[in-house]
């Protein structure tokens, strides 16, 4: 009697729950964690089903114990796999090595996850590489891949084997016009980090729109600029920026006018020594993307502060012959870090140079360089 009691109760006061307006609902969801959220409403009606299906569209298994994961992956299974977007996954504690049992929780995991279209790895291990890579090219639906790799690793291995993954699993990377092509291939967004520096063989791919990436030097950025057809952001961490190598030289000076006409956004960080790549060279790095609306960049040197006072970086008349040749670009935002002083090493955000252009025919250039040594405060403006 006293079970019946209960069934009884905890019916009314279900019913009396789901009778709340989807206002009160979603601020009473504001209060929960999604995992609470599931778990406690997945069995009401359909209306307030509806209200919580942004929580099992998108999927954020980071921060649970293991007793609250398992759940997860049981309901993914069994209950709403077909509705899951998106997926972030971490192998931060509490739930250690989550993306291996993740693995094995959801197989087959095409099967599971039809509709899958965002996946983010966080803190990948080097030896799960195999768990998640070949499956890019077998998600159909998939459009944005983010991994973040953790920082003890093997980077010479891991490096190898993403760059041997984006030239074998699932970028083109024939030589044109021996284009291979995969029809079945939507990824749009790809970033990897934590990677250590990529030495890039050839590519060509169709799908990617946003690339985050760590590239070895110029050449992998070049090779970048001219193997994506339709890329629009690009954020690159190089190891260095380096004059063109004489082969990448050859073959661009062979071909037809090499451009990357789609990039629009650009934002890169490298070390580099000015006195080895000239601004001159520095710009003719650019010209391969004609139309880009915005550019930011960071670089660093070792050279000290004082042997900049002559250099074409910190001209402002360089930057503004800059702006007037790229006719599309809006926003430009460089910062040069060098050693402030020898004896200790230390780094400082020695100039920075922002241009806003206007979008006006006079397309009227604003310029401000910003010293930032002794006197954080002391700026010209031009």
């Amino acid at each position: 009697m006293r079970d019946k009691h209960l069934s009884s109760s905890k019916k009314i006061v279900s019913m009396s729950f789901e009778q709340l307006p989807d206002e009160i609902l979603l601020i009473i969801c504001s209060y929960l964690s999604p995992f609470h959220i599931i778990k406690t409403f997945n069995d009401l009606n359909y209306r307030l089903n509806c209200t919580i299906s942004q929580y099992r569209q998108n999927i954020d298994l980071r921060f649970l114990n293991i007793r609250q994961f398992y759940f997860f992956c049981k309901m993914i299974r069994f209950n709403f796999g077909n509705n899951v977007r998106s997926i972030i996954l971490s192998n931060a504690a509490p739930a250690v090595r989550q993306l291996i049992l993740f693995r094995k929780q959801i197989e087959p995991f095409t099967h599971i996850l039809p509709n899958l279209e965002r996946l983010t790895l966080i803190d990948h291990y080097d030896d799960e590489l195999d768990l998640y890579l070949p499956l890019i090219s077998i998600l159909k639906n998939l459009k944005e891949l983010k991994i973040n790799f953790i920082k003890n690793k093997n980077e010479t291995i891991l490096s190898s084997f993403i760059t041997q993954m984006l030239t074998d699993n699932f970028i083109y990377f024939d030589h044109i016009p021996k284009r291979r092509r995969r029809d079945t291939l939507t990824l749009e967004k790809l970033s990897l980090t934590g990677t250590g520096y990529l030495k890039l063989t050839p590519i060509y791919n169709e799908t990617i729109t946003h690339l985050t990436i760590e590239i070895e030097n110029t050449d992998d950025l070049v090779i970048i600029f001219t193997g994506f057809d339709y890329l629009q952001y690009l954020n690159v961490n190089l190891k260095q920026l380096t004059v063109l190598s004489s082969n990448l030289c050859n073959f661009l000076c062979n071909q037809r006018k090499v451009q990357c006409l789609s990039l629009i956004d650009f934002r890169f960080q490298a070390r580099w020594h000015p006195e080895l790549l000239s601004f001159n060279q520095f710009i003719s790095i650019l010209h391969i993307i004609p139309n880009l609306q915005n550019f930011s960049c960071t670089l660093k040197s070792e050279t000290n502060q004082k042997e900049f006072d002559n250099s074409d970086y910190i001209n402002i008349e360089k930057w503004r012959n800059l702006c007037i040749k790229f006719h599309n670009l809006i926003n430009l935002d460089c910062s040069i870090k060098c050693i402030l002083n020898s004896s200790n090493g230390s780094e400082t955000d020695f100039v920075q140079i922002i241009a806003n252009i206007s979008r006006t025919s006079d397309r009227s250039i604003n310029i401000h360089i910003y010293y930032n040594n002794e006197n954080i405060n002391h700026m010209k403006n031009y």
